[in-house]
């Protein structure tokens, strides 16, 4: 069981950005998430689509479905820098962008993706734990 859509729009004065799984996003639910995605970007939630592939075909998928227009952005693991896990991605963004671990919350099924927050690539603890899950 995981966040309910309350309980993100109530941790919002913490939370700045929801970063979510773009390749597991049942797009046929396109009215139901832009349901969901409209209350977060109205709650001044940054949403960022996360891809292993090709971001534009993303984007465009976003695009067909209607909630292209909530998302900040749509990051890939694979392109223009490759990425081994979400958490080395994070773990970039925090270097290079100043991304506050505790600010963001992070949606996955997959425990692998989920996993790499809380652990490196080389299969070590992380110094920090790089969002909320």
């Amino acid at each position: 069981r995981g966040f309910e859509p309350a309980q993100i729009l109530a941790m919002s004065s913490i939370l700045q950005r929801v970063i979510f799984d773009a390749d597991d996003l049942r797009l046929s639910d396109g009215g139901l998430l832009a349901n969901y995605f409209e209350r977060w970007h109205k709650a001044n939630l940054e949403l960022f689509a996360i891809t292993s592939g090709d971001p534009e075909e993303n984007a465009a998928a976003l695009r067909k479905a209607g909630l292209e227009q909530y998302c900040e952005e749509v990051l890939s693991l694979s392109t223009p820098t490759q990425f081994a896990s979400i958490g080395s991605l994070l773990y970039d963004k925090l270097k290079r962008d100043g991304w506050v671990p505790r600010e963001q919350l992070v949606i996955f099924r997959s425990p692998q993706a989920l996993l790499s927050i809380w652990r490196e690539d080389s299969g070590g603890a992380r110094r920090c734990t790089l969002g909320h899950t």
